[in-house]
C-alpha cells in the first residue's frame, strides 16, 4: 500500500515538473504562457509591442552570446545555480568574490526588477518583464534542462567526431577524403597533446583556459549499399561510439535519410558533398541549395534582361519563358538533337538562351560553333553531373565566349585562392590525382568546425556549436568556393547566389 502511494506521487511529481518545464519551454523560447498570452516586458522604461523572448538573446542554448561589444552571459540552470561564477568590478575590470548562487526569489527579482543580489541595477537591456512567481519557477524547469552537462561524444580528454561515406561514390573519392580528414585531424591533433599534458598541471588562474583542449578522434561510418538499411547502420554506429558532430558527410544521394537520423539525434551534421539535391535544417549545415539558387537567379535573370530571356521548350522551339516560370529544367534528347540541327539558324537570333544542362549536353553545345559573329549569348546552368572541374576543363579547351554558365563556382574559377594551401596539404598527405574541388570543401568544413570549436570555451554543447558556426558564417570572409555564404535558423545551408561566368572571365 505503501509502496503504491509512493509510486504515485512520483508519478504526479514526474507530470508536475514535465508540465512546468513545458510552459517554461514556452516563456523562453516565446516569450508567452502556454495559452499564447505575451508575458509583457519593458526594455530602457518602454513596454514592448511584441513578446521579447529570452531565446533572442541567451539563444537556444541558454549559453549566451557577444553581440556590439556587449556579453550576454549563459542562463542555463547549471550555471545560475552554480557558485563557480564570480562578479566583476566593471570599472577596475577585477574579479570579485563568488556571486551568490541563484534560486527561484533572485531570479524572479531580476527578471521583474532588474535589480541584482547587491542592489545594483543590471544592464538597461535586459527586459524588465510582469511575471509571476510560478512563472518564474516553470522557467527554472525549463532552464535545468538547458545544458545540463557535456552533450555525447566528449570525455575528460577527447572529443569524437564522424564522417559518413555512401559506398556508392567512387573508392578513389572516398579514400582521398578519408585520409585528407585524417591528415588535418593529425595536425589539429599534434599541438593539442601537449596542452592536454598542460590542463593537468595547469595553475588554477588558468586552469579554465586549459580545460577546453581535447584531442579529436576521426570515426568513419561507412554506410550499407541499400539507402532502406542506412538509418539502422546509423544508429547501430551511435550507439557504440556516439559522436559530438559529424564532419563533411559525403553521400551520392538519399541524403534525406541521413538528415532524419542527424535531427533525430540531435547531432550536428555539417556540411554534406556529393551529387544530388541538399536540403539544410537546424541540425544540418549543406554546401548548397540548388532549387533557391536557381529559382532566384531565373527571377533576377528575367527582371534585368526582360524580352532578352529565352529557353528552349521539349520540342527544340526556342521561346520567351513564361512570366511565372521559376526553373529551368534540363534539355531533353529531342530538343538537344533540334538545337543540333537548328544551331546555325539559332545564331542569328538577338537575346539570351538559358539551358539546362548535364555535362553530355554541355559538351554538345560547346561542339556547335556559328559561322561569323555570333549575336546569341548562351548561359548554361548545370546539374548535379556538372562540377568545378568540368566547369573549368570546358571553358578551359573552347574558346567561345557566347557560352557562359550560372554558377556559384564563379569565384573560385575566376581565382582559387584556395589551391596553394590545398596542394601544400597533399602533397604533405601523399595524396595523387587528387580531386581539388572535394578536398576544397574538406578543407572548408574542417576549417569551420575548427574555429567554432575554439569559441565553445570548453562548454560542449552541440546547439552552441551550431550557434557559433552560424555567427561565424554572418560575417565569415569569402574564402570559399561560393559566391556568399549564409546561415539561417531551420534552413542552415550556405547560399551563395548564381552569377555568370564566361569563357573571358578565366584566368590567363
Amino acid at each position: 500500500m505503501i509502496r503504491g502511494f509512493i509510486l504515485l506521487v512520483n508519478l504526479v511529481v514526474s507530470v508536475s515538473v514535465a508540465f512546468a518545464s513545458d510552459a517554461g519551454q514556452q516563456i523562453y523560447l516565446h516569450g508567452k504562457d502556454l495559452d499564447g498570452n505575451p508575458i509583457t516586458a519593458s526594455v530602457n522604461g518602454m513596454e514592448s509591442s511584441s513578446p521579447l523572448a529570452c531565446v533572442n538573446c541567451h539563444r537556444e542554448s541558454g549559453l549566451g552570446t557577444s553581440e556590439s561589444g556587449k556579453t550576454i552571459p549563459p542562463v542555463s540552470w547549471r550555471f545560475l545555480a552554480g557558485d563557480q561564477q564570480r562578479t566583476v568590478d566593471s570599472q577596475h575590470q577585477g574579479l570579485l568574490a563568488p556571486r551568490p548562487v541563484y534560486d527561484a526569489r533572485l531570479l524572479h527579482q531580476i527578471l521583474t526588477t532588474g535589480v541584482d543580489f547587491g542592489g545594483n541595477s543590471i544592464d538597461s537591456w535586459m527586459p524588465r518583464y510582469q511575471i509571476s512567481e510560478s512563472q518564474t519557477e516553470q522557467l527554472i524547469e525549463y532552464l535545468k534542462r538547458l545544458y545540463p552537462a557535456d552533450d555525447p561524444g566528449v570525455n575528460e580528454d577527447s572529443i569524437s567526431i564522424a564522417t559518413i561515406v555512401d559506398p556508392r561514390i567512387e573508392p578513389h573519392v572516398r579514400e582521398q577524403h578519408i585520409q585528407f580528414l585524417s591528415g588535418l585531424f593529425g595536425l589539429k591533433n599534434s599541438p593539442t597533446r601537449r596542452e592536454l599534458k598542460r590542463k593537468k598541471f595547469a595553475p588554477v588562474y588558468k586552469a579554465p583556459q586549459f580545460e577546453a583542449y581535447r584531442e579529436w578522434e576521426l570515426s568513419v561510418w561507412e554506410l550499407p549499399q541499400d539507402p532502406e538499411q542506412w538509418e539502422q547502420k546509423l544508429n547501430q554506429y551511435y550507439r557504440q561510439q556516439p559522436a559530438f558532430v559529424v564532419l563533411a558527410p559525403m553521400v551520392k544521394d538519399n541524403y534525406a535519410v541521413v538528415q532524419r537520423f542527424c535531427g533525430a539525434q540531435q547531432l550536428p551534421c555539417l556540411f554534406a558533398q556529393g551529387n544530388g539535391e541538399f536540403g539544410g535544417d537546424y541540425y544540418n549545415y549543406v554546401f548548397q541549395d540548388r532549387l533557391k539558387q536557381r529559382r532566384d537567379y531565373l527571377t533576377r535573370a528575367m527582371r534585368k534582361h526582360g524580352d532578352r530571356m529565352l529557353v528552349l521548350d521539349d520540342d527544340g522551339a526556342i521561346r520567351k519563358p513564361q512570366p511565372d516560370q521559376s526553373m529551368i529544367s534540363s534539355v531533353n534528347p529531342a530538343a538537344l538533337a533540334a538545337l543540333r540541327e537548328n544551331h546555325k539558324e539559332y545564331c542569328n537570333l538577338e537575346g539570351i538562351l538559358l539551358l539546362g544542362v548535364g555535362i553530355e549536353a554541355a559538351e554538345e553545345i560547346y561542339s556547335l560553333e556559328c559561322p561569323g559573329d555570333q549575336r546569341l549569348k548562351i548561359t548554361l546552368i548545370g546539374d548535379e553531373s556538372v562540377d568545378y572541374e568540368s566547369i573549368a576543363r570546358l571553358t578551359r579547351n573552347n574558346p567561345q565566349t557566347n557560352i557562359c554558365w550560372a554558377t556559384d563556382l564563379d569565384k573560385v574559377l575566376r581565382r582559387n585562392t584556395r589551391e596553394i594551401r590545398l596542394k601544400g596539404l597533399v602533397h604533405k598527405f601523399g595524396l595523387t590525382d587528387y580531386i581539388g574541388e572535394k578536398l576544397a570543401m574538406d578543407l572548408f568544413a574542417f576549417g569551420i568546425l575548427s574555429d567554432s570549436m575554439s569559441q565553445l570555451a570548453g562548454k560542449f554543447s552541440r546547439k552552441y556549436l551550431l550557434e557559433n558556426i552560424e555567427h561565424m558564417l554572418n560575417s565569415y570572409p569569402n574564402l570559399t568556393y561560393f559566391s556568399s555564404l549564409s546561415g539561417a535558423p531551420y534552413q542552415r545551408a550556405i547560399v551563395g547566389p548564381y552569377r555568370d561566368f564566361c569563357a573571358q572571365d578565366r584566368p590567363a
